[in-house]
């Protein structure tokens, strides 16, 4: 049986995208095994999956002082030599790179095995995991055109990989001009809520007038639901507050515009559906990706831009208030128009032509 080891951990941007792999290979017939580490959330998610788990004990060595430097460095060793043991035992077939520090022992390592390396880069530019195993990979797959064309036959534009639900094959015009009535605002944190929208978004929606407020569903993150819907309660602004959005495509479909980060993944989504978004992309000193996320949308006039530093109740409000549904509209159907509609389908062809070469 032909058998695939999907390299991921860390965050979803990194996990969901493995996740629609695995289940598109298994359903081809590939065993599939994955490489992440226990305490990261996709121990959790796997587990409820057919899928055979294994684990490595490394978190990385960036940023975090000498004594865990030192730490880091010893642990990397380490896993180098388990991530070899591991593959002699598993001798897959092709090893998929999703992104994230676990990613690069075993990258590493694959170097003394027949099994090819693939890496997907999710973000617009190369992340530091895929930059130290670029000279060890035999194709590397981009979620987004990159800023300088590439000569090298290694380097694929595919798009990233996408959940089925999240995939629409009819743009967002007809949904658009089928509604009525105010506008309707998802706003996203991520499964863990962010913060900085929690606290922001009820005080922006209270500053403007009910008549025209729009409806508003706001995913609070589960630790902060209490938190959140007193907010809402005391400044008087009726919110539907969810922890966790199950159904995340449907919502996606029934609304005008989401206000979230701009992770790879979601851009990817919202591209595939078709919906205007305002990004609030994280701002922190290792990495600029969500920001080139942003302004790559925002370049393309398939997204609003809000950079975090900017971010108050005053200008929040003063951007959905200037907002109509065929403004909506317009941004959801360039950003339709720029997605990648059949990244899945790109990947899975050249993971499976490899071994045929």
């Amino acid at each position: 049986m032909k058998h695939i080891l999907i390299l991921a951990s860390g965050t979803g941007g990194h996990i969901f995208p493995g996740l629609v792999i695995a289940e598109n290979m298994a359903s081809k017939g590939w065993l599939v095994s994955w490489l992440g580490t226990r305490h990261g959330m996709e121990s959790e998610i796997i587990s409820h999956k057919n899928i055979i788990f294994n684990s490595i004990n490394f978190s990385g060595i960036r940023g975090k002082g000498l004594y865990h430097g030192l730490i880091g460095l010893y642990k990397f060793l380490r896993s180098i030599i388990y991530s070899f043991f591991l593959l002699n035992r598993l001798k897959p077939n092709i090893i998929f790179g999703m992104g994230g520090y676990a990613t690069v022992p075993p990258g590493i390592v694959s170097v003394f095995f027949k099994a090819p390396l693939v890496l997907l880069n999710s973000d617009k530019k190369l992340i530091l995991s895929n930059k130290i195993l670029y000279p060890f990979a035999k194709k590397i797959f981009f979620g987004f055109e990159l800023n300088k064309i590439s000569k090298n036959k290694k380097e694929i534009l595919t798009g990233n990989p996408v959940r089925k639900e999240m995939k629409c094959e009819i743009g967002p015009k007809f949904r658009y001009e089928n509604r009525s009535g105010k506008l309707n605002i998802l706003v996203l944190g991520g499964s863990l809520g962010a913060k900085i929208l929690n606290e922001n978004i009820p005080k922006a929606l209270s500053l403007i007038s009910v008549s025209i407020r729009p409806n508003v569903i706001h995913q609070s993150g589960k630790k902060n639901i209490l938190y959140l819907s007193k907010i809402y309660k005391d400044l008087k602004v009726k919110a539907e507050v969810i922890d966790f959005i199950i159904d995340i495509d449907k919502k996606y479909l029934n609304n005008d515009l989401i206000i979230c980060r701009a992770g790879a993944i979601t851009i990817s989504e919202i591209c595939s559906i078709g919906i205007a978004s305002l990004l609030v992309p994280l701002q922190i000193s290792s990495t600029t990706h969500q920001i080139d996320n942003a302004v790559w949308m925002y370049k393309n006039k398939a997204a609003l831009h809000l950079p975090q530093n900017e971010l108050n109740p005053v200008k929040i409000a003063s951007i959905i208030k200037n907002l109509s549904r065929e403004k909506c509209k317009r941004i959801a159907s360039k950003a339709f128009e720029i997605g990648f509609k059949n990244s899945n389908e790109k990947i899975i062809s050249i993971l499976e032509s490899l071994l045929e070469k």
